[in-house]
């Protein structure tokens, strides 16, 4: 009991000292907690943009397959594939609608490649017998700064059948 008056005394005496250690550990507790609550708060920021980008890049394949299966069938040209319109893309001009050819690649249209169901590739023949496959790509742009660097955010892909 009288060592723990004498200390007592001590730091009664010497308050100034333990009064500024007291704020600096508060100051470095408060900091701490803000940067965790600051990095929390970046990461939930970012994953809203990502999910709403989704979203947005969900509603537009979507819309643009729905537009493609509700257009009459086009059958495709000997060794070629059909060509179909694409939806309008005002209000989402950062947002671009791309398509997959025969050999695989991105192109700006909207292509059905004629299909062979029993062997699942394009069809070889070139012979369109009834079923495309539609790819709908939706690109948006990476780099605010340059909206030719783009990312692909989606890929949705479908059959149209002539009936």
């Amino acid at each position: 009991m009288l060592k723990l008056r004498k200390l007592y005394q001590v730091f009664r005496g010497s308050s100034k000292g333990v009064i500024a250690i007291e704020v600096i550990i508060a100051l470095a507790i408060l900091g701490i907690i803000a940067v965790a609550f600051l990095s929390g708060l970046a990461t939930t920021l970012n994953a809203t943009r990502i999910a709403d980008e989704r979203s947005v890049a969900q509603s537009l394949a979507t819309s643009q397959m729905e537009y493609v299966k509700s257009q009459e069938y086009v059958t495709a040209p000997s060794g070629d594939e059909a060509i179909y319109s694409k939806i309008d893309l005002t209000g989402y001009a950062d947002y671009s609608v791309r398509s997959i050819n025969r050999d695989g690649n991105a192109v700006d249209d909207i292509i059905g490649v004629p299909w062979d169901t029993e062997a699942s590739p394009p069809a070889a023949s070139y012979d369109d017998n009834g079923i495309q496959k539609v790819t709908i790509i939706i690109y948006h742009p990476y780099d605010p700064d340059n909206p030719d660097k783009t990312k692909k955010v989606l890929t949705l892909e479908n059959y149209k059948v002539h009936r």
